[in-house]
């Protein structure tokens, strides 16, 4: 078993998730009890056209990216999962920005894997 222990940027985090590090992984985790159904976080970001390392795609040629100021926020550690844990919902998308909510799927536990479809519907 890996040593974990929460990132250290509060902006990384929410009152419904943490960040756990390990020496070879980042993982998006519940910090708390979450009811299925529950909004767990949003998030922001920039829009761009072509696909980047740690995009998400939005739309048609549409992949959302972190802003500046936020270079590893939650999102971009959570896992791929065919049962995910949280699904995610367009809240505003436009040419320029996006802003997404990640609700819990599932009812989770401390120390949940947060994980979603990479199929946004």
């Amino acid at each position: 078993m890996h040593r974990r222990w929460t990132a250290p940027c509060a902006a990384q985090q929410t009152a419904a998730v943490r960040i756990l590090l390990s020496p070879d992984s980042r993982r998006t985790v519940a910090a708390r009890a979450c009811a299925r159904g529950e909004e767990l976080f949003r998030f922001t970001g920039s829009v761009q056209r072509t696909p980047g390392m740690y995009s998400l795609m939005v739309g048609r040629e549409m992949h959302m990216v972190a802003p500046p100021e936020e270079p590893e926020p939650a999102w971009i550690f959570m896992e791929h999962s065919f049962s995910p844990s949280v699904a995610l919902h367009h809240v505003s998308v436009s040419s320029t920005a996006a802003t997404l909510a990640a609700t819990a799927a599932v009812d989770l536990q401390p120390d949940d894997l947060v994980s979603f479809d990479y199929c946004l519907h």
